[in-house]
């Protein structure tokens, strides 16, 4: 990597920083024990200097830094340039990457709101707010006012110096976002909510709520009662229209920066007179509830920290600048980096920048991510059979990483037993202590990410969220992705005594670019304990890497979905745009066999011979088969069939639902019974066998009885809602035969069809029926007397 010295000169030389910024630079090189950390002179020059050369100081280096990262990339500038966005899938970048740094530092900050968090989680698998009334309390404490309650006092305090350390943070990378005492949370404005009132309702409405000695012009100066009122109306005017007033040239009163460095500010312009008046905000005006609102600020936050520590004050222009960088050398070095690559990286950035979720569609994207919602609630309640694959994943990554993988096995089931009772909170609290919370506890559907595009709050966000849970899909994932983790982190740990060239796993260290001064720093933290074994607080890694490590390394052991995988699965399309939503519904469902893919062959690729590499992806293909077969078994049982027998189809269909079958996977991701009906269906996605059903239930059946034929308007109408139906696998047996009874005494013709699946099932699978289809709980028991 070239010296920061170096590139002072060179960015002196081509005119992108002038004499003062670069004595400054010079002077803080000089004078800061010469450090080569470029962290340490950017933190030691931006209190120096004015919000304009920091910016320019800051991206000098950070400019000069990831052209330096992306040259000491084996395989060329383009994987050097989109292994600083996201996973290296060839697993030779020396550095780490935006993805992961963000995932880093939302551990971190979830950690250190942990206390908050416990308290006023969801309850009842994501359908109840914790603590209803502590909430309220809480707001109102962070607001300043008086709270009896000394407990939500100090959760008040806590959380606000967390707030705080991420400011502090953020301008220590190179933001400048001033401290305000007076702002607590952002709001989550409802585009649909605000356009429903006039702007006189609106303004009427925020006026007798906010504070006007703290609304402020550009100058620090209290506005006027008139510039308070049209900067209201401005306010109005831009969630209304999601910014298109801006692009229309009507310029508000204060001024909006395209600068990340900035980013934040310009949010920060509605200030509450109190707790109250910010919970009567949200609840009339805002989107998702108050703990979403929390926990979104901190991942928020998080990426924009990620964002500006690695692409500058300007992501977008920096990536920009990189991006035509790699482009000109490599056709300069006859190897062209083609048209597919660049737009694969293209949407990588837009991944982690935040901007795939940008577009004007707001009401269609909401209503299309409703339906998303319906449809994984209604298909994937017997998911978790088909996680069963996980432990071939896991056994894999353990290997690879020298890690015992019966101790990460024993882990992960007492985590599972722990949260399945509702228990385990010594564990979570030191995962939190460590950098790695538990995704479910923060109230979101994070598991779906292995299987479906997701995003968005409200109700039908809520019903996916609480299938996957009762489903235990969701405890399952977090108790493997932990239990993992808890030993990778203990197996450092143990190790803390040995030199970095006595590691077994030096080469895992290497090959995520940790030198030997990092572990010789790193083995010096204290670690932590529970029941007497030592965990290494990931929290104290100054460079990142390890945690960045861990978290990399776990998602390979559980399949899930990170940046890159999302690239592919949105094809770069913004998610409020019509295109892009057609992508979403075309793919959905297939962010696992994605996942599982590319994963898995990064893995392979690593080994160093042909045998190797084929040995690898041989023990992955025959073990999630074996695995995909345990899952059919116990998923015939669950629908009432037994066992089937093990004859060519049944491990044609294990070899499917165990991932090895990579895209058509996604068929053995959902219920067989509801989902995977044709190959069109696995190739276009579920909605558009859902879509299928409704015009033939409505088109269709006018059409008939146009025709004079005979319709089937109430059998396809109980059949269209039973496939929406949500269930999870606990309950899909009572489900079926409450279906099954309404069809038997509404449609004649059904008996026989029944008569049919039986006779199939028997024919392919060699498999009868314990709980025959039509059967009621009370038939099924005199049956079994």
């Amino acid at each position: 990597m070239a010296s920061l010295q170096y590139c002072i000169n060179l960015a002196a030389a081509d005119k992108k920083i002038n004499r003062g910024i670069k004595e400054a630079l010079e002077f803080n090189l000089k004078n800061n024990l010469g450090a080569t950390d470029p962290e340490d002179i950017i933190r030691a020059s931006v209190r120096q200097l004015s919000q304009k050369k920091r910016d320019v100081m800051v991206d000098a280096i950070r400019v000069s830094d990831a052209i330096a990262h992306m040259e000491s990339h084996p395989g060329g500038l383009g994987l050097g340039l989109v292994s600083l966005l996201g996973k290296d899938l060839t697993k030779r970048a020396k550095y780490g990457n935006i993805d992961y740094l963000q995932k880093t530092y939302r551990n971190r900050y979830d950690a250190q709101a942990t206390e908050v968090i416990e308290r006023f989680k969801t309850k009842f698998f994501g359908f109840m707010q914790g603590d209803k009334q502590g909430l309220g309390l809480f707001i109102r404490a962070l607001h300043g006012e008086n709270i009896a309650d000394p407990t939500i006092v100090k959760l008040a305090d806590d959380f606000k110096k967390m707030t705080e350390n991420m400011r502090v943070h953020f301008n220590e990378s190179g933001g400048n976002i001033s401290k305000l005492d007076s702002y607590v949370l952002p709001q989550g404005h409802d585009r649909g909510r605000i356009k429903n009132v006039t702007k006189k309702e609106y303004v009427e409405f925020v006026r007798d709520r906010i504070d006007p000695n703290k609304m402020l012009d550009d100058a620090g100066k209290v506005l006027s009662e008139k510039d308070l009122m049209k900067s209201l109306e401005f306010v109005y005017d831009t969630f209304r229209t999601d910014g298109l007033n801006k692009a229309q040239g009507i310029f508000g009163p204060t001024k909006v920066s395209v600068k990340l460095s900035k980013k934040g500010s310009e949010k920060r312009f509605l200030h509450f007179k109190n707790g109250q008046s910010w919970m009567d905000y949200q609840a009339k005006f805002g989107k998702g509830d108050i703990f979403t609102t929390m926990t979104d600020m901190i991942d928020n936050n998080a990426a924009d920290i990620a964002l500006i520590e690695v692409l500058g004050s300007n992501p977008a222009n920096m990536y920009q600048a990189l991006r035509k960088y790699a482009e000109v050398e490599s056709m300069k070095r006859g190897k062209e980096i083609s048209q597919l690559r660049l737009a694969h990286y293209d949407a990588v950035y837009k991944v982690v920048s935040g901007e795939i979720n940008g577009g004007h569609l707001t009401t269609a994207a909401d209503v299309n991510q409703a339906w998303s919602n319906l449809e994984i609630a209604g298909k994937l309640g017997a998911a978790f059979f088909a996680s069963f694959t996980d432990q071939v994943t896991i056994a894999l990554a353990a290997h690879t990483n020298k890690m015992p993988y019966l101790k990460t096995l024993r882990r992960s089931l007492f985590t599972f037993v722990k949260m399945g009772v509702g228990a385990g909170k010594a564990e979570r609290e030191l995962l939190s202590s460590m950098g790695l919370v538990i995704d479910t506890v923060l109230g979101r559907a994070h598991s779906l990410n292995r299987f479906s595009d997701t995003y968005g709050t409200g109700i039908t966000a809520k019903l996916a969220e609480g299938v996957l849970r009762f489903s235990s899909l969701e405890v399952w994932t977090q108790a493997n992705q932990k239990g993992f983790a808890m030993e990778f982190s203990s197996m450092l740990a143990r190790n803390f005594h040995k030199t970095f060239d006595d590691l077994d796993f030096v080469e895992v260290l290497i090959s995520n670019g940790i030198t030997r001064e990092m572990w010789d720093d790193f083995r010096k933290t204290t670690p932590l304990t529970l029941r007497k074994s030592k965990f290494a607080d990931l929290t104290k890694d100054k460079s990142t890497l390890f945690h960045q490590m861990v978290l990399k390394e776990m998602e390979y052991a559980v399949p899930t979905s990170d940046a890159r995988t999302q690239a592919i699965t949105t094809f770069g399309l913004k998610r409020m745009t019509g295109a892009g939503q057609v992508a979403r519904s075309a793919m959905m469902l297939k962010n696992f066999p994605v996942t599982v893919a590319t994963n898995q062959w990064t893995m392979s690729m690593t080994k160093q011979t042909g045998a190797g590499k084929a040995a690898y992806l041989g023990t992955f293909a025959i073990g999630t088969t074996i695995m995909g077969a345990a899952s059919l078994m116990v998923g015939d049982v669950i629908r009432g069939r037994e066992p089937r027998e093990m004859n060519a189809m049944m491990w044609f269909d294990a070899f499917i639902r165990g991932g090895a079958g990579s895209l058509a996977a996604d068929l053995g991701m959902a219920d067989p019974n509801k989902y995977g009906r044709s190959w069109v269906d696995t190739a276009i996605g579920p909605k558009a066998g859902t879509i299928n059903d409704f015009v033939k239930l409505t088109a269709g059946n006018v059409w008939q009885a146009v025709r004079g034929d005979e319709t089937n308007l109430l059998r396809e109408g109980i059949e269209f809602a039973e496939d929406l139906t949500p269930g999870a696998w606990q309950a899909q047996l009572l489900i079926d035969s409450m279906f099954d009874s309404v069809k038997l005494m509404t449609d004649p013709k059904y008996k026989r069809k029944l008569k049919r699946e039986e006779r199939r099932a028997k024919k392919d699978y060699g498999a009868s029926y314990w709980w025959k289809p039509g059967d009621t709980p009370l038939e099924v028991l005199e049956d079994l007397q």
